[in-house]
């Protein structure tokens, strides 16, 4: 209960401080005040494209987190098992990493429909994650035991539920923090770029163009608070498993 006030109180004083600025700047093109933002929130709500644009939005997000986790684990496994692998992926993680996301959105869009462009910059960005934590996790693990697992015959289902999970489960965790607030970044990015009709990245450029500011602030508004409680759902889930 004291961290829920805690909060409020956070929320309440950067209300406050908007609303300031708001007053400061006199020009709600620029600068809306929260009432103006929270209304224009309201009439999305009422809305059929906003869920539409919600739910096509979740669906890219999810769709690119279990891509890049699938081939992080196949990635993962080779590079562990065949250490002349490891280079290789390991340049493509390193690429990946040094590549801007707006190059690679740029280059999607030449050749891609734009509904596959977020998700597909969405597995590009999340897997040199998931690819880092995972290996590291694989390669911190105590060698004595895997050498005892080998002696003693232990079969791969005990040796992954009792060995190799309870060891990369931290990894896991870090993993998944990390790409659900890196996923929802990189596909509004995407989004906004390649403009599919049905996301909040269209939404969030179109209210740009048309100078509705409080329009524009609400649709951010929702991308952040949906990112929150994505991963915050997350980690619930992992918590159960």
């Amino acid at each position: 209960m004291r961290n829920f006030f805690k909060y409020l109180l956070g929320i309440l004083f950067w209300l406050v401080v908007f609303q300031t600025l708001s007053i400061m700047v006199d020009r709600t093109y620029i600068f809306p005040s929260p009432m103006q933002i929270i209304q224009a929130m309201l009439g999305l709500l009422e809305t059929k494209e906003f869920y539409y644009s919600v739910a096509s939005t979740m669906l890219r997000v999810v769709f690119g987190i279990i891509c890049s986790f699938l081939f992080g684990v196949v990635s993962v496994f080779l590079a562990y098992v065949f250490p002349l692998l490891r280079g290789q992926f390991g340049g493509l993680v390193a690429i990946l990493k040094s590549t801007p996301v707006l190059a690679i959105i740029l280059y999607l869009v030449l050749w891609m429909p734009s509904s596959k462009v977020p998700v597909f910059v969405c597995f590009l960005m999340c897997y040199p994650v998931v690819y880092t934590n995972l290996l590291a996790g694989l390669d911190a693990m105590n060698s004595e035991f895997l050498e005892m697992c080998k002696v003693y015959h232990i079969g791969l289902r005990q040796r992954i539920t009792k060995l190799y999970y309870p060891d990369l489960k931290p990894h896991i965790k870090s993993a998944m923090s990390l790409v659900s607030g890196l996923s929802w970044k990189t596909v509004v990015a995407g989004e906004v770029i390649s403009i599919p009709h049905y996301s909040m990245g269209y939404h969030l450029m179109d209210s740009k163009i048309y100078f509705e500011t409080a329009e524009m602030f609400a649709w951010i508004t929702m991308i952040v608070v949906l990112s929150v409680c994505f991963e915050k759902g997350i980690k619930v889930v992992l918590r159960w498993i």
